[in-house]
């Protein structure tokens, strides 16, 4: 437990002893959500909190995979988490527009793209996109 502020709509800690603790880890890989994802201006959030410890723990990590849904991609919130050149990986579904992949792997991001399969035991299968 890192210390600091229990956020519990999302069990998270934040605030200035959370980022203390994150300063002293380092993390391999990073795996973590966000709220808005734009190609331009890349990942944001709306609560100050969120983001400083967010950024702590991006600071901590040598590579992050960005875990984000169709409904946070053209989004811009208030603060901004991170440039998208931060993010090595985006793992989304198959209802981001084809352009925004496009772009992203422009800029040097893998996307892997899965699609829900509805009606079966399975949640989601990888869709094999070149």
């Amino acid at each position: 437990m890192l210390g600091g502020v229990l956020r519990h709509s999302e069990l998270s800690m934040l605030g200035v002893l959370a980022e203390d603790a994150l300063k002293n880890l380092r993390a391999d890989k990073l795996f973590m959500g966000t709220p808005a994802i734009h190609v331009d201006h890349g990942l944001s959030a709306d609560d100050m909190t969120e983001v400083q410890s967010d950024r702590a723990i991006m600071a901590s990590a040598r590579e992050i995979t960005v875990l984000a849904d169709h409904t946070k991609f053209g989004r811009i919130a208030t603060v901004r988490q991170a440039p998208i050149e931060r993010i090595r990986r985006l793992v989304t579904d198959s209802g981001v527009p084809e352009a925004s992949v496009e772009e992203l792997r422009e800029r040097g991001v893998e996307v892997e793209v899965v699609s829900i399969i509805r009606g079966t035991d399975a949640e989601a299968a990888p869709e094999k996109a070149s």
